[in-house]
């Protein structure tokens, strides 16, 4: 595990095998009554971008691409994306390291270089991270930590390396598509609730630019519950279809319409689960 990752004790042992994980670090000169701070991992800026979603039946797989910025200080090194789901597989492009399970005290996926190094640079973006699982797109948080490396110990002027922060807060991050567990009850109503909460939220995120837009897609929505409601359950699908053909309207290759990528893959996705299920 990479010592950014774990939570580290101030023992002059710990302090130790930290340092001789970074052999070619330059010596620190300090005090002895000096506390090392713990190198931060977030002076970069990222965006982690869903670029395509395939689904067959129940199961979603989203496929990512990390963009560092060219004004980054640092290469990015470790991508967490936050997820509800249990049981998921995922896969990372060449010398990453994809692995599933808890960062810390968090469920998430983690991809992490190799000692190699094959970091994102400062104005590189790699492609090939994927994430799969029975479930449904949702909006979830990431974070990417950037590579530092640990001062070296010297045990002639003995001093304490600061315990470490948390890796969410030792990192940037924003919100990109993830994957949650199909809702307990995949009833019309509760789906379109959940797509409806997915629209407002993607309008917030600025993920679709035009209020106007929102509007008329928060309009479809509601008419389309509405409609299910009273248990006209065609029109409920003719609703929801002009949802679906709202977002096409309002979305191009180019990025220059209001809809992004990112919401039009999220939503349209959502909304096609339901009229199929």
């Amino acid at each position: 595990m990479d010592p950014g990752l774990a939570l580290v004790t101030s023992s002059p042992r710990a302090a130790l095998l930290l340092a001789a994980a970074c052999l070619a670090c330059p010596a620190v000169r300090v005090a002895a009554q000096d506390s090392i701070p713990w190198p931060a991992g977030n002076r970069l800026t990222a965006t982690v971008t869903a670029e395509s979603i395939s689904v067959r039946g129940d199961t979603i797989r989203i496929w990512y691409a990390l963009s560092n910025a060219p004004t980054s200080a640092q290469s990015a090194r470790h991508l967490a994306i936050r997820t509800s789901v249990r049981q998921y597989r995922m896969g990372a492009p060449g010398r990453w390291h994809a692995s599933p399970g808890v960062v810390q005290d968090s469920t998430a996926a983690l991809w992490t270089a190799l000692f190699s190094r094959p970091d994102v640079q400062p104005g590189q973006m790699l492609r090939g991270f994927w994430l799969e699982a029975v479930g449904l797109p949702e909006i979830a948080a990431f974070r990417v930590q950037g590579r530092y490396e640990m001062p070296v110990y010297n045990d002639s002027l003995p001093w304490l390396i600061k315990q470490a922060p948390s890796f969410w807060a030792n990192s940037v991050g924003g919100f990109t598509t993830g994957i949650e567990p199909l809702p307990s009850a995949a009833d019309w109503d509760v789906l379109l609730q959940r797509l409806r909460r997915l629209s407002d939220r993607a309008c917030a995120l600025a993920w679709i630019t035009s209020a106007e837009v929102c509007n008329r897609l928060g309009t479809a929505l509601d008419q389309s519950a509405q409609a299910f409601a009273q248990g006209n359950k065609g029109p409920a699908r003719t609703r929801l279809r002009s949802f679906i053909a709202e977002l096409a309207a309002q979305h191009n290759a180019a990025g220059s319409l209001p809809v992004s990528h990112a919401a039009m893959r999220l939503l349209t996705t959502n909304a096609e689960y339901i009229l199929a299920h």
